[in-house]
């Protein structure tokens, strides 16, 4: 291993480190479901999100090995400030590491971001996040973090405590752009009422289905949610739904559909007033865009 490190070229060390941890991460899945997936196609669409919007503070609180961050300044993103939290020391090592190779600086803190808010000053003008899937909470920090304005996550499920972070850390005008499994959009209890409240406030941007073909490692198909903070006045505002699950290679085309809405046209695609969502009537909008068939996509929202 030492004698092939030896014989790659200095200025060609960093590409060489990110194809041995994409092949490591493609032949071992776990590994990269636990510390995200150099090169995946779904790294790509939250890079290339990154990319498209204006400098200051980005931020993945859930940054794994840097995949994302990483990424979004090689297509272009140039933010004043890098800062990635993860609760594995060993994956911020590596981040660390490729970080230097890559010539970017970048802020690692070592942090169990679901149990306590290691800093609750943070304002990020873009965030990105991708979680681990299936993650429990701590019974009594869940009741008494201040992040969770919008209800109390279940213990069962971090989906709706993540959204809830990235929203509580965004500055003004940021965006924060979380891929979560679609089951999040469609369980009922605490979570439905999380959404509810979280789409009553403005705080819902915009929401893309996207089919479960974009990670190795499983089938479940995703949602990409597109969130920002409250809004002064949420009931004149609109959500932009998107059904990506059969568009060829959406993570080059999702920015694209968000920031042009003349680019829309070759995708399904709906805007409900908040109400109307919050409502519930998700279903019946999304039905309207012609595909009946993935009405329930949207369900429950």
């Amino acid at each position: 291993m030492q004698e092939a490190v030896e014989r790659v070229d200095p200025d060609k060390l960093a590409s060489a480190a990110d194809f041995a941890l994409e092949r490591l991460a493609k032949s071992q899945g776990k590994v990269g479901a636990n510390f995200g997936f150099v090169g995946s196609r779904t790294t790509t669409m939250l890079a290339n999100l990154a990319a498209a919007r204006p400098g200051g503070v980005l931020y993945d609180p859930a940054c794994g090995i840097g995949p994302a961050l990483l990424e979004s300044v090689t297509l272009g993103a140039r933010p004043e400030r890098v800062i990635g939290h993860d609760i594995n020391e060993r994956a911020l090592h590596i981040a660390e590491q490729r970080a230097e190779l890559h010539g970017i600086d970048i802020e690692l803190t070592k942090t169990d971001i679901l149990s306590a808010d290691v800093d609750p000053t943070l304002r990020a003008d873009v965030v990105i996040l991708e979680p681990a899937f299936g993650l429990r909470l701590d019974a009594s920090a869940r009741l008494t973090d201040a992040r969770f304005q919008f209800g109390t996550p279940p213990r069962s499920s971090a989906d709706t405590a993540w959204l809830q972070h990235v929203v509580a850390h965004l500055a003004e005008t940021g965006r924060g752009y979380v891929l979560s499994p679609s089951g999040t959009l469609l369980r009922g209890g605490e979570e439905r009422s999380i959404r509810t409240e979280l789409v009553r406030r403005g705080c819902v941007e915009a929401v893309v289905g996207l089919s479960g073909k974009l990670l190795p490692h499983t089938s479940i198909p995703l949602a990409l949610w597109v969130l920002r903070r409250p809004v002064s006045a949420p009931a004149t505002e609109q959500v932009l739904f998107i059904d990506a699950s059969e568009a060829v290679a959406p993570e080059n085309r999702v920015a694209t559909w968000l920031n042009d809405p003349a680019t829309r046209q070759d995708v399904p695609h709906v805007e409900v007033p908040v109400a109307d969502v919050a409502r519930g009537g998700v279903g019946v909008h999304a039905a309207a865009v012609g595909r009946p068939d993935r009405a329930r996509a949207w369900r429950g929202v």
